[in-house]
């Protein structure tokens, strides 16, 4: 089990650490998801509610 919740890098070229599988088990996206300031006012809620029950 992982000890850290690393997050994709804005960065171009950025890399992964090779610790705990990070570089040879992550998927790297195709392309940057577009999400508007206005979905993520209106669905915070219902991730972070849909977050926490997954995580208990």
């Amino acid at each position: 089990m992982p000890e850290n919740n690393l997050m994709q890098s804005v960065l171009v070229n950025a890399t992964w650490p090779e610790t705990e599988g990070y570089a040879y088990h992550t998927d790297v996206p195709e392309e940057n998801a577009a999400i508007t300031n206005e979905r993520i006012a209106d669905e915070m809620e219902t991730w972070l509610s849909e977050w926490k029950q997954a995580t208990e």
